[in-house]
């Protein structure tokens, strides 16, 4: 008993002698953090504002440029918006010039993967005044002077060779042909045009040497690039001897010439003169011109649609897909797809029509022969008038097709009228039309030597459409004649 209890009283008194050291040891913490408030104020005096807390607002700070543009107070995301131009403009001045049988071609260095380093000057502009001791951040706060950063160029090395190697077939190191271009001074004509060698790439030189500019940043040289040089497959002469105009064809539009649809109507006609079909290439009228949207510059005019008329971008263009298609007729290629429209239009006989739509209804055709076809299409707006013109092999032996427009079967409306509402509805009552259209064929001294139908076209019946009024609940208003427009 005597022992436990001497023990008990040790482990007391040592636990007593612990807390008392620790006392002293918060005392004298205490002590100095007093002390060091003191000197601390003390030190400051006057000057306190240099040493108050500052929030970061996440922006940059200080009086700092990038290319030359204040990104001052911007956030990253702010700077990266206000510089999105700049780099596009200078991703388009990083240009590799290549230089093979005589040919140069610029090559964006982009193609390789490479672009301005946008975001890591954008990270250096905002460490200028987050680095260093207070009196740093101070001088690079107070510059009078703007501190300027301009964009340099990024990419990845570890993938740099591979995104070079992937990028060659997109290179324009193909042979160019000789061939056709539009001549813009003067209506209705072309210009004949030198074709160009091109060359086999040796991949893995072209990939070091195209890698090494890159690396080095240097894009002011020039790069020979390796391979086997390679010829067009056609002669200027060949192609001129094997471009005449094998047939053409016009159609007026002085009977619907508003200014809209007329200019809708040489759009059409820009966008599809020039276009050049190689040997067993299937041309598309709607893919050459793309979708018809006022957003692409496509005015609004009359147009047919579910057999009536209404205003719609690009209406009258009909007109050139239907010229072109007389022209391809009598040129005697192979039509692809074409559809007639819903109701006559009034430029053309029944069946000769092809009608064409956005996303829908396409003219097409494919060049069976062996040499390029060449189409040239144009307006006068002396005569009112739309032609086309389709140039490639002449037609063998002298032989010529012309075009006839049969009826075959024509099925008289309803005459019951249809009640409108709507001045613009109303309309004349249209018999129901069955027509083919054939090529007649002919030789060289005029002689018919055979047939071709190339299509049936149905035009649907409608009954009159007349207004009624609202007092008499009569009729009160003929049906106006129809003046189609597309």
């Amino acid at each position: 008993m005597t022992t436990n209890g001497a023990a008990g009283r040790r482990g007391k008194s040592r636990t007593h002698t612990r807390r008392i050291g620790m006392y002293i040891v918060v005392g004298l913490l205490a002590i100095a953090l007093i002390l060091g408030i003191g000197f601390a104020t003390g030190l400051i005096g006057n000057d306190r504002s240099r040493y108050e807390v500052i929030f970061d607002g996440g922006t940059i700070t200080g009086n700092i440029t990038i290319n030359g543009i204040n990104v001052a107070n911007l956030t990253p995301e702010q700077a990266k918006l206000a510089l999105s131009q700049t780099a596009q403009d200078q991703e388009g001045e990083f240009l590799i010039t290549l230089t093979f049988a005589g040919r140069e071609e610029k090559v964006k260095a982009s193609l390789f993967g490479v672009s301005p380093n946008v975001d890591e000057t954008i990270r250096k502009a905002m460490l200028l005044t987050r680095t260093g001791g207070i009196g740093d951040r101070e001088e690079a706060m107070g510059n009078a002077e703007p501190t300027a950063f301009n964009l340099e160029i990024t990419y990845d090395d570890t993938t740099l060779e591979d995104s070079i190697r992937n990028a060659i077939p997109q290179l324009n190191l193909a042979p160019v042909e000789p061939h056709v271009e539009v001549n813009m001074a003067v209506e209705g004509s072309f210009d004949f045009v030198e074709g160009k060698p091109g060359i086999q790439v040796n991949e893995d030189e072209f990939v070091k040497k195209i890698a090494e500019t890159v690396r080095s940043g240097n894009f002011t040289g020039t790069i020979e690039v390796p391979g086997e040089i390679t010829q067009p497959t056609y002669t200027i002469d060949e192609i001129k001897q094997h471009t005449v105009k094998i047939a053409s064809a016009s159609t007026s539009y002085s009977k619907s010439s508003a200014a809209s649809r007329v200019f809708n109507i040489k759009k059409m006609c820009g966008l599809l003169s020039g276009s050049t079909v190689k040997p067993g290439e299937t041309f598309s009228a709607n893919e050459t011109a793309g979708p018809r949207t006022v957003e692409n510059g496509w005015q609004k005019a009359k147009g047919i649609e579910n057999g009536v008329y209404t205003d719609q971008a690009g209406g009258g263009i009909c007109q050139v897909t239907t010229t072109l298609y007389n022209a391809l007729l009598k040129a005697d290629m192979e039509i692809v797809s074409r559809r007639p429209h819903s109701i006559p239009a009034s430029y053309v006989k029944y069946a000769l029509d092809a009608m064409v739509t956005t996303g829908g209804s396409d003219l097409k055709f494919k060049n069976t022969t062996d040499w390029p076809v060449f189409l040239l299409l144009y307006v006068n707006e002396k005569t009112q008038t739309v032609t086309a013109e389709v140039y490639g092999t002449p037609l063998p032996d002298g032989m010529s097709i012309k075009l006839e427009s049969v009826t075959v079967e024509i099925t008289p409306y309803e005459d019951d009228p249809v009640i409108v509402t709507d001045p613009d509805l109303v309309r004349r009552g249209r018999n129901r039309i069955v027509a083919e259209a054939w090529k007649v064929y002919y030789d060289k001294d005029g002689k018919e030597i055979k047939r071709v139908k190339a299509n049936t076209s149905t035009y649907a019946a409608s009954r009159p459409h007349v207004l009624q009024s609202s007092i008499t609940e009569k009729p009160t208003q003929t049906p106006k004649k129809e003046n189609p427009d597309d």
